[in-house]
């Protein structure tokens, strides 16, 4: 008798939900790829404030290091002034 597969279950979280009351509180990063037409990758960082929706900064560049992003969100923050609460 073949064997049942077993039903994959959905992670939650158990951190706590945070949502933006103000600008600055919660920032996203979202990691995205690409391929230009000639057929050579692409990496797309864009950062974005959760509560007003602002790009506050964007990276494009074929090769994009961890020290990258560090390094654009340190500016970002010595731009706003301030860094945020969370970083998604």
């Amino acid at each position: 008798m073949p064997r049942r597969r077993r039903r994959k279950r959905r992670g939650t979280s158990t951190a706590p939900q945070v949502s933006a009351d103000a600008p600055d509180q919660v920032w996203a990063a979202d990691f995205q790829f690409d391929v230009t037409t000639d057929g050579r990758p692409i990496k797309i960082v864009p950062i974005v404030d959760e509560r007003t929706r602002e790009c506050l900064g964007d990276m494009v560049e074929r090769n994009i290091t961890g020290d990258d992003v560090i390094g654009e969100l340190e500016r970002i923050a010595a731009d706003r002034g301030t860094y945020p609460v969370v970083l998604r």
